[in-house]
Parts: structure tokens; C-alpha cells; sequence
């Protein structure tokens, strides 16, 4: 019966470190402070450290890392490849590669490679006869009638660079025949490199809208062709040639699967990097589990996109702190952005994560202080050197002193509250996580089987409380029943409140093959058998996070080589396991078992040798598409999979999204809706200028009124 631990733990304790946590941090800031102000040596620009020096030490597991991997095409092949004679040049992006290019680089990654400025391909530009221009685009014809009309009549540029981010079809090469280009056309390249890189292990086609295209019934296109190009892109820049394999139950995923395959044989024959291992390409239908993107889960990086989901815009959070000199200023920070200590934890329970960063903080505090006291200090110039030697410290240490400020505060708003706000995670949040699990699982906290799926909805759903929490948790339920009979299903709606709105989108999971509302004559669907052992330890531990998404269970068995064919047939060739029998269910060990030099100097663009190190050319990978959408809870399978066995495991949909987002979107499923074009993620209005690539100098320009996407 205390198999579980509560889903805090001991409440009273994460609050009284956390504000003992608070203390050091203020002290810390005002250490920082005093020292700088009483030090009376100029330290050099080449000397300081920039926030940007504060790269990630948590270990990778040699895993190739997608963003790592695009950045290093676009910097090395795209702005360091192009040589001018005055060493210069403007770069000129669409869209899609603006998107693709924020998602990986930072401003100075590419001014400090000669780019003077970056540029929208769809705006007005004034002439720079005396520089070259590369263009990074998509390979449609918009864009190349665009690059023409900068040379036709008169040359804006002194040369033409072209780089498409995908295969480019015979009409738009025949569009640059233009004898003016012909003059000034350098370079025309084909990169693989067609979808936005959000994190190391996770990619997205970019298309927002995705779910309503994919699935709806009154979607007008679902856009197959762009959607297999994109996949079959990520496949080429990770080098494979997998086995693709499909779910079965989904003939779209099977003509897609189909389509994919015949890009990746395109792409094969035209680039040597690609080459066959046992890795594989597993289209895992929505409908396979309809769960996963509603249900309540309090990992770390769930819990935050969750339950201050009101206080975030996309990725960004506005951080209230008080500095070293008492004031409380705010800070806008990009969740994620090079940030290790949000690397390290975010899939640890959010009970723990307190309680680790604080003691991770003072594990930095004592590191820090190690690594910049060296050498004798007893004499003038062993101070003097120290002295220097804090001095170039002091910006990572307040960089990484304010980081963990930043998640001292997004754990304490969870779970205990910031000042007068409350806990996003309160005692109906609470009762709405656990029925969640219960229905999910089959069995309570006490691993008592549960008797009913409804009655566990019964003990909160009529209380006062969040009506999208209750309809994300009547989802869950319906989708464990396999159906709920229609008399029932509306006395649950009335319970709870549900708007018309909110009805609409239980029922709209019907489109996925989802039982909904039963009659006399229909049957509940039978419950999935689900794979024993495929939850993470370290979260089911907690009768809040027992439930595991059912992707997990599927990487399993493409992994070890159990995955059922005729569950998921490979659309040629055959699949075989990706590691020996026995091997994995084993964490690899963390590299923070050694020190991690936190106040090392390091240049600009150098990597931290943990982030960096090459990977295993031999690994096998197992890229995970999910058509639609995916959750946070999915992502962090993928992560855990890399960990557990020596396989790469990525994953990707066409946009990733919150469970209330995807609320929003099964709501419209049954209407019209116009394609609407994505936002930058994360950057759009993201901290100082030039710290990330996200605007675009130039005046607005009409657009040509056939839209050409993709292939």
C-alpha cells in the first residue's frame, strides 16, 4: 500500500529550501555585484564570457543532435562555404528558413562568419551592388521568380548563392535559366534540412495546423506530399536509410509510410551520406493513443507547459527576481535556450526538481569558486591573477546564477506558490491527476483494481474547479472506457459544466476512431494491452505519474524487435531488433560524476566537449513520426529511450502543442479552417536584440497570389 510516494513529497521541506535557495541566490547577485564594483582591473572584451559560454554539460549519450546538426550545415556549408572577395555577404531567407534558422543559430553565430545582415526574400530590399547575396530557401517557384527579379532588370547584388533546403524539381531549376542569372550564379545547392529542429531529439514539420489537415474530414488538403518530402529530409540529414513501417489500423499512414519511402530512395541515390543500418521509421497513428496529449502529467517540462501555461507566451517566461541591490526587476527568458540545469531536469518528477536545483546551485557555487581560486594567493600577483580570474567569471556565474533563480521560481509556482499567487498545482488539481492515473491504469495509488472509469470521475467532478481540466480528464475517460453510453456521457457533461465548445471536441475524437458516445447496440472498445516495465522508475514511483504514453511501449518493441508486423508492416524489407537480447533498461552514468568546470572560459563558438562529443557513426535510430501533434509526455519518451538502450531515438509530428491546445484543436475538427502560417517558436519576441535571429529588415511586399508548397 506505500508503494507510491505522495506526488511532493514532503511539502514543508521543498518550501523551506526553497527559500533558503532564495537567500544564497540574492546573496550570490550581490557577491557578483560587489566584487565587480570594487575590482579596479579592466578586464578586455576578449576576456568576458558571455551568456552565451554557458553551454550545456549535461551528458548526450553521443546522440546526434538534430539542431547541432542543421546549425552546422547552415553555418559550415551555407555562410562559412561561401567565399567573397571582401569577405562579406547578406544572407536572404524565406519563411521556412527563417523559422529552420532561429530554431538553431544565434545572430552572432552568423555576423561573426561575414554576414552583414539577414533579409526576407518576400520584402522590399535596397540594392548592395558591392556584396553577394545567399539565398536560403524553399525550392518553389515563388522564390525562384523572386531571386530572378533581383537581378532583371538591374543587379541588387554583386552575386547569387542559392541554397535550397530540399530537392528541387526540374520546373524551378529551369526558372534560374535565366541569362541574366546565368552571369552571377555561383553556387546552386540542394541541403536536406526542409523542418524546424526544437529540440536535440525532437523536429517538427512546421505545419501548426496539422492536425485539422492530416485527420478532419473537412480538410481540403492534407498536404501528403510536403509532409513526406519533410520526413524524409530529417532521415537524409541524420544519414539514414531506415525501415519504414507503418501503423496498420491507419490507411493514411500507410500511403504516407509509401510516400516516404519513395523519397528516401530518391534521396539515397543522390547522396553517399545516407546509408542502411537497422534503424527505422515508425508513422504512428494519433488514434493509437488519444491520451497522451490530454492527459495531466507532472514531469518537469509537461508540468511547466501545463500549469503556467497562462503565464508563458510559447517558450518564453517572464522571470520576476530581486537582484543583488534589493530591486525587483523582470527578465524574459527563452525556456530551454541553452540552459543545462533546464537540460538536466526537465523529465524529473516536479517534486524533485526543487530540492536537486537547489542542491545542483550549490554544487555551482562551490565549482565555480574552485575552478577560479587557483595558484598561490599569497603573494601580489596570485591576487592579482585571482582577482582576473573571478572577474571573467562573473557574467557565466550571474548567467547561471539567474538560470537558477529561474527554475527555483517555476518549481515553487507548481507546486507552492510564488508571493500572493497560489499553486497552479492545487488539491483539485490534484484529485483530477490521480483520477487521471486510476482510469489509465486500471488501479488506484493502492493497487486496488478500479471498479468503474466514471466513478472515479465522481469525486471531483462536480467541485468547483478548472472546466478544461475536467474535460481533458472526461476525455481521458472516455478513451480508457472505449466509449461512454450517450445518457451517461451527457449526465457527466452537466456535471461538470462543459460548454458546447468543450462537448464538441470529446466528440470530435471520433474522427481518430476514438468510441464516444454509446447506444444499446454498440459495444466499448476493448482496452489496449500495454507493455509491463515500460514506465520511467523514477516517475511512476508516484502514484501521480504511473500511467505511461503508448508510443513508449511501440519504441520498445522496434528497439529489442518486438513490435508486431502485422501491427506496424515495414513497407519493404524487414525490420530486426537495434540491440541484443538482454541489453538496455539501464541508464547510461551522467557525466556530473566528474567536475564539470563551470567558470572554464570558452570561446564563442566553442562547444562544451560533453554537448559535443562525436557520436557513433554505428548507432542505430529509431525516428518516431506521429501525424497531427505530440505532447511533452511523448517527447520526453523519446529521451528516455536514448538513455535506456544504445540506440538514437527521435521524434517528430507536425507541431508539438500543450494538452490545452490540442483541446482547441480537436474542437475545430469538424469545421473549415484556413492554413494559417506558424510563428517563430519560442523567438519571436524573445529577450535582447540580436540575442536570437527573428527580424527581418525590409518593408512589406505583396505576395504572389499562387502559393506554391513545397513539391
Amino acid at each position: 500500500q506505500n508503494e507510491f510516494k505522495p506526488w511532493c513529497g514532503n511539502n514543508v521541506t521543498q518550501i523551506a529550501m526553497a527559500s533558503t535557495f532564495d537567500t544564497d541566490i540574492r546573496q550570490e547577485q550581490t557577491d557578483l555585484t560587489q566584487s565587480t564594483n570594487e575590482s579596479e582591473y579592466e578586464v578586455t572584451s576578449t576576456e568576458k564570457l558571455t551568456q552565451d559560454d554557458t553551454r550545456s554539460t549535461v551528458v548526450r549519450h553521443t546522440m546526434a543532435d538534430l539542431k547541432g546538426l542543421i546549425k552546422a550545415q547552415i553555418l559550415d556549408t551555407v555562410v562559412k562555404g561561401v567565399k567573397t572577395a571582401s569577405g562579406w555577404k547578406v544572407l536572404i531567407v524565406d519563411d521556412d528558413a527563417l523559422r529552420m534558422i532561429s530554431a538553431c543559430c544565434r545572430m552572432y553565430d552568423l555576423t561573426d562568419n561575414g554576414v552583414v545582415i539577414v533579409e526576407d526574400i518576400n520584402k522590399k530590399r535596397q540594392p548592395m551592388l558591392d556584396v553577394e547575396a545567399v539565398y536560403l530557401c524553399n525550392p518553389n517557384s515563388i522564390n525562384a521568380q523572386l531571386i530572378k527579379e533581383d537581378f532583371t532588370p538591374k543587379h541588387k547584388y554583386k552575386a547569387a548563392h542559392i541554397f535550397f533546403i530540399d530537392a528541387a524539381d526540374d520546373a524551378v531549376i529551369a526558372q534560374l535559366a535565366h541569362p541574366a542569372l546565368k552571369e552571377v550564379t555561383r553556387t546552386i545547392s540542394e541541403l536536406n534540412m526542409n523542418f524546424v529542429p526544437r529540440e536535440s531529439g525532437v523536429f517538427t514539420l512546421d505545419m501548426p495546423d496539422g492536425l485539422h489537415e492530416y485527420y478532419s474530414p473537412r480538410s481540403k488538403n492534407n498536404r501528403a506530399n510536403l509532409v513526406a518530402a519533410k520526413i524524409a529530409s530529417v532521415c537524409a540529414a541524420l544519414g539514414e536509410i531506415p525501415v519504414v513501417r507503418y501503423s496498420a489500423q491507419s490507411p493514411e499512414c500507410e500511403g504516407l509510410a509509401r510516400q516516404v519511402q519513395e523519397r528516401i530512395d530518391m534521396l539515397a541515390k543522390f547522396d553517399d551520406g545516407m546509408t542502411r543500418k537497422k534503424s527505422q521509421l515508425l508513422i504512428m497513428d494519433r488514434g493509437e493513443d488519444m491520451a497522451a496529449p490530454l492527459v495531466h502529467e507532472l514531469s518537469y517540462q509537461c508540468a511547466v507547459y501545463d500549469f503556467l501555461e497562462d503565464k508563458m507566451e510559447g517558450d518564453i517566461y517572464t522571470h520576476t527576481f530581486t537582484d543583488g541591490g534589493g530591486k525587483t526587476r523582470q527578465k524574459r527568458l527563452v525556456i530551454g535556450d541553452n540552459d543545462e540545469v533546464w537540460d538536466e531536469f526537465r523529465h524529473t518528477h516536479i517534486a524533485e526538481v526543487g530540492e536537486k536545483v537547489a542542491k545542483r546551485f550549490k554544487e555551482f557555487q562551490a565549482e565555480s569558486e574552485a575552478a577560479v581560486v587557483t595558484g598561490d594567493t599569497s603573494t601580489p600577483e596570485g591576487k592579482q591573477k585571482a582577482l582576473k580570474a573571478m572577474m571573467q567569471a562573473a557574467p557565466q556565474r550571474k548567467e547561471m546564477t539567474e538560470r537558477f533563480s529561474v527554475h527555483l521560481s517555476l518549481a515553487a509556482a507548481i507546486t507552492s506558490g510564488n508571493g500572493s499567487d497560489k499553486a497552479a498545482f492545487d488539491k483539485f488539481a490534484e484529485s483530477c491527476v490521480q483520477a487521471e492515473q486510476n482510469i489509465l491504469t486500471g488501479v488506484d495509488g493502492q493497487g486496488k483494481k478500479v471498479k468503474s472509469a466514471v466513478g472515479e470521475l465522481g469525486s471531483f467532478i462536480s467541485e468547483r474547479g478548472s472546466s478544461a481540466a475536467k474535460l481533458r480528464a472526461l476525455g481521458v475517460c472516455v478513451v480508457a472506457a472505449g466509449g461512454l453510453p450517450d445518457g451517461e456521457l451527457n449526465r457527466l457533461y452537466d456535471l461538470a459544466e462543459i460548454s458546447f465548445k468543450g462537448r464538441k471536441a470529446v466528440k470530435n475524437m471520433e474522427v481518430f476512431g476514438i468510441p464516444v458516445a454509446l447506444n444499446s447496440r454498440s459495444k466499448a472498445a476493448k482496452p489496449r494491452s500495454r507493455l509491463e516495465g515500460a514506465g520511467n522508475p523514477n516517475l511512476t514511483q508516484y502514484f501521480t505519474s504511473r500511467w505511461t504514453p503508448v508510443v513508449k511501449d511501440f519504441m520498445i518493441g522496434a528497439v529489442t524487435g518486438t513490435l508486431d508486423t502485422r501491427a506496424f508492416p515495414p513497407v519493404k524489407g524487414m525490420p530486426s531488433a537495434m540491440v541484443e537480447a538482454g541489453s538496455g533498461g539501464e541508464e547510461i552514468a551522467s557525466a556530473r560524476k566528474g567536475r564539470r568546470n563551470w567558470a572554464k572560459n570558452r570561446n564563442k563558438g566553442e562547444e562544451d566537449s560533453a554537448a559535443s562529443a562525436t557520436p557513433r557513426k554505428d548507432r542505430n535510430r529509431l525516428i518516431v513520426f506521429i501525424p497531427g501533434a505530440i505532447g511533452y509526455n511523448e517527447i520526453r519518451c523519446a529521451y528516455e529511450m536514448s538513455k535506456q538502450y544504445d540506440v538514437d531515438v527521435y521524434i517528430g509530428s507536425h507541431t508539438v502543442c500543450t494538452p490545452n491546445q490540442f483541446v482547441n484543436k480537436l474542437q475545430l475538427m469538424d469545421e473549415d479552417i484556413d492554413a494559417a502560417s506558424a510563428p517563430v517558436s519560442g523567438v519571436a519576441d524573445a529577450i535582447e536584440a540580436g540575442e536570437a535571429l527573428q527580424v527581418v529588415r525590409g518593408q512589406s511586399a505583396p505576395k504572389a497570389s499562387n502559393s506554391v508548397h513545397g513539391i
